[in-house]
């Protein structure tokens, strides 16, 4: 089992069935080579612990990923930022409590989001998870939402499942959102145990509907109320109108 901070920005690293523990103390760090390794016999073949992690290879490690201590906030993210293969290599990947997994990538594995564990992709950016995502109750999701859909985040999972109990919480963040406008949050290809009913939203500001449409979880941005001042407004032109009507139907009534 090795522990430090990964620090080569290439080449090939072989883990064989060792452990490599990544403990930053708020370091980043950005790896462009290629992890390999068999299966540790019970520790994961990559945990990030500390930190912040950016992978950009293929890596073809075999053992399992953890994100975050399980403990502590803030206790690990993993970016992943590959364009091929997978940036997890091919094993499973566990967000525990503390942890954040983002990026733009491609991961290979099934992911389980535990309680207090965080998915968020980015600023806008497509996180692609190529098997199952396992959501259990209190793990969080959190999306930047811009003026359209396509100005973004995503979730695209193969499977979505529910996991242990809920609440099953996005955190919003508005970078322009618009009201009324549809924003597809989480694309599956299927679907077990989840009703639109189980989301809840989190997010200054905003507010909306979740629903379950072509193979997504969509939220309709709510439109915004009028200010007061406008609602002033538009009552007195309301009153004003009134008096001018009654005024002028007495005018009217003597011909």
């Amino acid at each position: 089992m090795a522990a430090g901070r990964l620090d080569r920005r290439g080449g090939n690293v072989s883990l064989g069935s060792k452990s490599l523990i990544v403990v930053g103390n708020g370091h980043a760090t950005t790896f462009s080579g290629v992890i390999g390794g068999s299966v540790p016999a019970a520790f994961p073949s990559l945990a990030v612990l500390g930190g912040t992690l950016t992978l950009t290879g293929a890596n073809t490690y075999a053992g399992r990923t953890q994100v975050g201590d399980g403990v502590n906030a803030d206790s690990g993210k993993l970016v992943a930022a590959n364009t091929s293969g997978s940036a997890t290599g091919s094993g499973a990947v566990v967000v525990e409590r503390g942890g954040t997994l983002g990026g733009g990538g491609f991961i290979d594995g099934p992911v389980t989001l535990r309680d207090g564990g965080t998915l968020a992709p980015g600023d806008p950016v497509t996180l692609t998870l190529q098997s199952s995502l396992t959501w259990d109750g209190f793990g969080l999701i959190r999306l930047v939402l811009g003026a359209d859909d396509a100005g973004s985040d995503h979730l695209v999972v193969e499977s979505l499942v529910r996991g242990a109990s809920g609440p099953f919480v996005f955190e919003l963040i508005d970078a322009g959102i618009v009201g009324g406008t549809t924003y597809s949050l989480l694309q599956f290809n299927s679907l077990i145990g989840f009703v639109a009913s189980d989301f809840a939203i989190f997010g200054a500001g905003v507010a909306g509907n979740f629903s379950l449409v072509d193979g997504a979880i969509a939220f309709t941005a709510a439109m915004p109320e009028p200010p007061a001042a406008a609602l002033f407004m538009l009552g007195l032109l309301g009153i004003a109108w009134f008096v001018r009507r009654s005024r002028a139907q007495p005018a009217r009534d003597m011909h």
